[in-house]
């Protein structure tokens, strides 16, 4: 198990993946007017985060850039995927038991 939390240490970053996950949600819920497909969307607003993430971080140390790339990249990839197989089957479990359309209401 330790082995474990080595791993996502070493190659996920925590806040990469809340960027990732808030991207997607916030370009399902307020771009849909936008002509491009959704995963473009997703991933143009997540490069844009991704860059105000790592250059606050580059104000702290310069030297942490070139390890948090890959992490970024690693992070990005992991985290689509995860929302694509978990998040989105348990969101829509969860509305049909609530019986609420989020995509529909106006938040």
């Amino acid at each position: 198990m330790n082995d474990v939390f080595s791993f996502i240490k070493e190659y996920f970053d925590v806040p990469g993946m809340i960027i990732v996950l808030s991207s997607g949600f916030f370009v399902k819920y307020y771009l849909s007017s936008w002509k491009l497909n959704t995963a473009w969307k997703t991933f143009l607003l997540s490069f844009l985060f991704f860059s105000i993430y790592v250059f606050t971080l580059t104000l702290q140390d310069k030297n942490t850039v070139k390890l948090l790339m890959n992490k970024l990249f690693f992070t990005y990839v992991v985290t689509t995927s995860l929302y694509e197989l978990f998040v989105k089957i348990l969101i829509d479990k969860i509305n049909n038991i609530l019986k609420i359309n989020l995509k529909n209401d106006q938040i």
